[in-house]
């Protein structure tokens, strides 16, 4: 069983619906699974995932909602590959 540790971290909105983030602790029970935290990203009814960090989960919700945060120097400065402005523009049709 898991439970819900910080409130909510609302990010944006996005075709899904709103976008969430929940930061939730789950108990170790009887089959010796320890505690662990986890996010989970939500868009409106969607459940988009559940994973270990934050930062991934940040990383995805704010792809969710259109915001690229470019942390590597490197990957701010390289060029952006050719099929990622006909794939951008598939996805934003929908």
């Amino acid at each position: 069983m898991s439970t819900q540790v910080e409130p909510r971290v609302e990010v944006g909105k996005c075709d899904l619906g709103y976008v969430f983030i929940y930061h939730k602790a789950s108990k170790g029970d009887y089959t010796d699974k320890p505690e662990r935290d986890t996010w989970q990203v939500r868009a409106g009814n969607h459940t988009i995932g559940t994973y270990d960090t934050e930062a991934q989960a940040n990383d995805v919700a704010r792809a969710l909602v259109g915001e690229q945060q470019l942390t590597n120097e490197y990957v701010a400065e390289a060029p952006e590959p050719e099929y990622a402005a006909a794939a951008r523009a598939r996805v934003l049709k929908k």
